[in-house]
């Protein structure tokens, strides 16, 4: 962070990856070092979008789209859309996913604070039913394989 000088990440753990909750609101310097000079990086910053209910409510619709592009330098960067819901212990969380191209998109969801996997991607799936066992946020990922698709989740929290 810029204004309070507190470093994330030191240079010296030779860390490729960070995912964090960014402790206050500031501007951050994200700085990347190397010992080879001819060395090719490429940085990907990912931002997900937060899931709020309407007062009252315990559910919520959300559209979303994955452009799958030619030319990027890595798959990862426009393989899927993150969407960040938060819930309490206990909660049970409902999400289900629809597409006219639902045999191309995956859901994987992933704790915040705990970094666990509570449904894995990989599998081609389309919804996810639990209780959720920590108060925490949760990542609500859609995954493409290789296609541009347009998507609805449907996501419940009780």
């Amino acid at each position: 962070g810029i204004q309070g000088r507190q470093q994330l990440v030191a240079n010296s753990s030779r860390q490729v990856t960070w995912t964090g909750k960014l402790p206050q609101t500031q501007t951050y310097l994200i700085t990347v070092t190397t010992d080879a000079p001819e060395t090719v990086y490429f940085l990907s910053v990912e931002i997900p979008a937060i899931v709020l209910f309407d007062t009252g409510k315990t559910s919520t619709t959300v559209n979303g789209h994955i452009e799958i592009f030619e030319d990027t330098p890595t798959q990862s960067v426009d393989d899927h859309v993150t969407y960040l819901v938060h819930a309490s212990a206990g909660q049970t969380m409902d999400v289900k996913l629809f597409s006219a191209d639902i045999d191309a998109l995956s859901l994987g969801v992933y704790g915040q604070e705990d970094g666990q996997s509570y449904q894995r991607y990989q599998v081609k799936n389309s919804g996810y039913y639990e209780v959720l066992p920590s108060t925490q946020g949760y990542y609500i990922k859609v995954f493409s394989h290789k296609q541009t698709a347009d998507f609805v989740l449907e996501i419940t929290i009780n």
